[in-house]
């Protein structure tokens, strides 16, 4: 959209799993593609596929915002290189809540992200990593209980074991942001914590709008009988 996106902004892009790659939008062509910084992860500069499609992310005053973007190639400009990104839809704003939230107690493995320019779900050592059980989850976050002490602001790395639609099923992994905490038991030291997802693939998000809506509907059937009896 016109001034949407402007020269100089943050950039995220991400592949629908795995690292969060960071950069910046230095330039944009006259048919309208994007010129972007190559990132560096872990030392080295990231490599894409010609024709691979990306999620692309970026941020203004109001909020953050998402595009489908495709690898176009790469331009060479006074021993620099950019990445050239075609714009495949239109961004559209990431609303915080965009679907209502099911009270459901699941397993979740916990990692702390202490590297923000590049996410790394690989970092964590076990360690690092806590089992926690969710309070309320929906399309767009989760709300879990946690003994570890969360800001906001923080981003994890988190397994949440759904457990659908069959038992045999992957845990998701996402990558989130926390937006509220709250202490619940100050002797014992247990918090609630909001958390926000930032970056979810076209299936988890597929899987996890339906596992809401499989189990609202379920828990609306049982609400209809305990009524009618």
């Amino acid at each position: 959209k016109k001034q949407l996106i402007k020269i100089g902004d943050r950039v995220d892009l991400y592949l629908g799993t795995g690292p969060v790659y960071r950069t910046m939008l230095e330039d944009i062509t006259n048919n309208k593609n994007l010129l972007v910084s190559v990132p560096i992860y872990k030392g080295m500069p990231v490599s894409f596929a010609k024709n691979q499609e990306l999620q692309m992310y970026f941020y203004r005053t109001n909020g953050r915002y998402r595009a489908n973007v495709k690898m176009v190639g790469y331009q060479h400009h006074d021993q620099l290189t950019f990445l050239e990104l075609q714009v495949l839809s239109e961004p559209q704003k990431q609303q915080r809540r965009d679907s209502f939230r099911i009270n459901e107690e699941l397993k979740v493995v916990m990692s702390y992200i202490d590297n923000d320019l590049v996410f790394d779900r690989l970092n964590s050592s076990e360690d690092d990593r806590e089992v926690a059980y969710s309070i309320n989850i929906s399309v767009t976050g989760i709300a879990v209980k946690t003994k570890k002490a969360y800001s906001v602001g923080d981003k994890v790395f988190m397994r949440i074991y759904l457990m659908w639609p069959d038992a045999e099923a992957e845990p998701l992994e996402i990558i989130g942001e926390i937006r509220q905490v709250d202490m619940i038991n100050p002797l014992q030291k247990v918090y609630n914590i909001g958390i926000m997802f930032l970056y979810t693939s076209k299936e988890v998000s597929g899987n996890l709008s339906k596992y809401v809506m499989a189990r609202e509907q379920k828990r609306l059937k049982q609400k209809r009988l305990v009524e009618d009896d």
